[in-house]
């Protein structure tokens, strides 16, 4: 019980330390982040603007696209494509890490045309009972509008809470008369198959994944303590314990984790 409560309480910190150096999103459903750089040079944005807003909505993560182009009109000319098609058109591309240490990812493709692609079917030629995520173009005057709504049962996930942490890259792939290259919001270089350096996907707003992540720290914490209790190690760790709870660096509590391991197998013998 001791180990499983030092394991909880650190990959959940850790993860969010590891990670606050990259790019970061919220599914708050009202931000729009727009910092798609070339695939290039992930330090120059692209010239066309180019956001994405994700929105919670109980049973399904909802992804809004918006992808600026003086190309409308040739781009409602095409001919509408449906499933497993990855064709030469523009689009966007979806990576999503459920699991947010890089387990694995889910790769998803959408183009202008329609045409959707699912990394979990490859070869698989089938109906839209292969899909369990549905997409939605919309053309204005100056721009494309994607709309993803994908079910977390599609991702073998369940809703995620407030303050939840993902993984993920969203790239759009230019491809017009005039110009033809990649962009990316997350700066994985030019291989964006790079789980590492995936940006963050937070759910909630910041105040409220904060909030979240403080509450759950605090569940966690008093659970240590009370184990502690119970081994009689708390008296070790006492004054460390209140250290971390004013913001004492988090890798004390791998520190700890190790020391009262070591303790309670030694008063076990």
């Amino acid at each position: 019980m001791l180990r499983k409560a030092f394991c909880a309480v650190f990959m959940a910190f850790m993860l969010a330390n590891t990670l606050s150096a990259t790019e970061v999103a919220f599914v708050d459903g009202k931000t729009e982040f727009d910092q798609f750089m070339y695939a290039r040079d992930n330090t120059t944005r692209i010239p066309y603007k180019t956001s994405f807003c994700m929105t919670n909505r109980g049973s399904a993560l909802h992804i809004r696209c918006y992808a600026e182009t003086p190309y409308v009109k040739e781009f409602r000319k095409l001919k509408t494509k449906k499933y497993n098609t990855w064709n030469a058109v523009e689009g966007f591309e979806f990576f999503l890490d459920v699991s947010g240490i890089g387990k694995g990812y889910v790769q998803l493709w959408c183009g202008v045309d329609g045409g959707m692609w699912d990394s979990r079917l490859r070869g698989t030629f089938d109906t839209k009972k292969a899909y369990k995520w549905q997409r939605k173009i919309t053309f204005t005057d100056k721009a494309w509008i994607l709309e993803l709504t994908i079910p977390y049962t599609a991702l073998n996930c369940k809703k995620p809470e407030t303050g939840s942490k993902w993984k993920f890259n969203i790239c759009r792939n230019i491809n017009n008369p005039v110009d033809r290259y990649f962009s990316t919001f997350a700066h994985v270089g030019s291989n964006f198959h790079n789980p590492a350096s995936f940006a963050l996907l937070t759910f909630g707003s910041p105040a409220e994944a904060t909030a979240a992540e403080k509450a759950k720290f605090r569940k966690q914490l008093t659970v240590l303590q009370n184990d502690l209790k119970k081994k009689g190690l708390f008296p070790v760790f006492q004054a460390r314990l209140k250290l971390l709870q004013n913001g004492a660096p988090i890798s004390m509590i791998q520190e700890m984790y190790d020391e009262a391991y070591l303790l309670e197998r030694i008063n076990t013998k």
